[in-house]
C-alpha cells in the first residue's frame, strides 16, 4: 500500500536511471487503504514512470494487477499511471479510479493512463483480462507531446464498475 503521501505514489525513474528496463510493477494498492476500498490520495500520479523504458505496470498473473485512486484535484500531474518519456511501456489489468474489487468508484480526477512524449507503448493486450478498468477519469486516456505516436491503445473497459 503506497498512499497518503506529498507526492507520487510510485516513481521509477529520473536523473540516471537509464533505458534498460525490466522494471515490473506489480500488485500495489496505490491511494488506497490496504483493503483497496477507501481512497486515500496523495498529491500527485499514482504511478509514475520517467525516462525508463520497457517497464511493465500490472500483469495478466493473479494479483499482479495495480489499483491506483483519486489523487489531489488541484494538482496537475495527477493520472492514475503517467508515462513520461518512455517507450515500450506495457500497462495491463490495472484497476484505475476503482476499489480493487472494480465495483466501486474511488475517483480520478485526471486522466486514467497520461502519456507525455511516450511513443510505442501497449495500453492493455488481446489477451482475455489483459484490458485496463478505468472509471470517474477525464479522459479515461490522454496522449500529449509531439513523439507520442504510435502508442497502441488496446480495447480494455472504461466503466463506474467492472461490469459496466
Amino acid at each position: 500500500m503506497v498512499s497518503g503521501n506529498a507526492n507520487h505514489g510510485i516513481l521509477v525513474g529520473g536523473s540516471g536511471a537509464g533505458t534498460g528496463g525490466g522494471v515490473r510493477i506489480w500488485g500495489n494498492l496505490v491511494r488506497t487503504d490496504a483493503a483497496g476500498s477507501t481512497a486515500l490520495g496523495n498529491g500527485h500520479s499514482g504511478i509514475y514512470v520517467y525516462t525508463v523504458s520497457g517497464t511493465i505496470v500490472g500483469s495478466q498473473a493473479s494479483g499482479a494487477g495495480n489499483v491506483s485512486a483519486n489523487g489531489d484535484p488541484a494538482s496537475f500531474n495527477n493520472a492514475g499511471v503517467f508515462l513520461d518519456k518512455v517507450t515500450g511501456t506495457t500497462i495491463r489489468r490495472n484497476r484505475i479510479g476503482t476499489d480493487a474489487a472494480g465495483a466501486a468508484d474511488l475517483g480520478n480526477v485526471w486522466a486514467g493512463v497520461f502519456l507525455f512524449a511516450a511513443p510505442r507503448n501497449t495500453i492493455g493486450g488481446a489477451a482475455a483480462g489483459a484490458g485496463n478498468l478505468v472509471s470517474a477519469a477525464q479522459p479515461a486516456t490522454a496522449c500529449s507531446g509531439t513523439s507520442s505516436a504510435r502508442t497502441q491503445p488496446v480495447p480494455g473497459r472504461s466503466a463506474t464498475s467492472s461490469t459496466g
